[in-house]
């Protein structure tokens, strides 16, 4: 029987180890190379959104007539029937192509699907496609005003790195008050509308998670899911088809109708820079 001596055995061993290694990393770069969102199998590893309780105030900030609902349909409708009282302000005018009454009487409709009242509406009617040229000392002193008069519990806006400039400007001037008020504590969650190849795929897919993409998930930022019932989710599909006007823009309306899932996405922010 022919024997290896030890430093040769050794050798071997690192050798095997160092080629299934080499094998594990040209796999993961070829999932990763073709994935750009965190697998289906992930959702189990999300833990939940908080929902608010009877009495508690959520105030959500809406970038375009649309956002509310296609980021946080579902979570407002549970944080109404939880008792909860809900304001959604809209931040611009929808008129970018020329379709503000139509975009707001959408809106209008949309919201209502959700149980949030007309009088629960506010509109700051800053120009659709045209915040980064706001003065960022007026669109901060509305946002402001509005949290400083309904005192919320929970904010809800728009990710601050999200791909469209309005998206982003709403979301960083929230975060930006958040991360300095010093007298009162909320909770804080941005949902994600714009990020290329999000979601996957792009159609309407209710049989499918949300999942954040890879490369917005680090041990820095922290995702939590909130969980639709099969009602739920139709309940936000009759919200989302209102807004037709957005719906028969071909691009767009597969973006919305993507966003329509089993669960919804938030990244808890914790008031400091991501």
């Amino acid at each position: 029987m022919k024997h290896f001596a030890p430093d040769r055995k050794i050798n071997i061993r690192t050798f095997i180890l160092s080629a299934i290694a080499g094998l594990l990393l040209f796999f993961g770069f070829v999932f990763l190379s073709n994935n750009t969102i965190m697998p289906q199998g992930t959702i189990y590893f999300l833990n939940d959104v908080t929902l608010p309780q009877k009495n508690q105030t959520v105030v959500v900030f809406s970038p375009h007539p649309d956002d509310e609902t296609l980021g946080a349909g579902g979570y407002i409708a549970k944080s109404i029937y939880n008792g909860a009282s809900v304001y959604i302000v809209l931040v611009t005018d929808g008129d970018k192509r020329h379709l503000k009454d139509a975009r707001y009487s959408e809106f209008q409709n949309a919201t209502s699907r959700l149980g949030v009242p007309s009088r629960n509406l506010i509109y700051l009617n800053y120009q659709d496609g045209k915040l980064t040229t706001t003065s960022p000392d007026d669109l901060t002193r509305d946002v402001q005003k509005q949290i400083d008069t309904l005192k919320p519990d929970f904010l809800i806006y728009s990710y601050m790195y999200d791909e469209h400039p309005d998206h982003a400007m709403v979301g960083k001037t929230v975060h930006d008050i958040v991360s300095t008020q010093t007298n009162r504590v909320t909770i804080n969650y941005q949902y994600l509308i714009h990020e290329p190849r999000f979601p996957q795929s792009k159609k309407y897919r209710p049989d499918m998670y949300l999942l954040p993409p890879i490369r917005l998930v680090s041990v820095d930022t922290q995702w939590l899911r909130y969980m639709l019932t099969p009602d739920q989710v139709t309940q936000k599909k009759e919200a989302v088809e209102e807004y037709t006007s957005q719906l028969r823009v071909p691009i767009l309306g597969n973006l919305m109708r993507s966003l329509i899932r089993k669960n919804e996405l938030f990244l808890v922010d914790l008031g400091e820079t991501l």
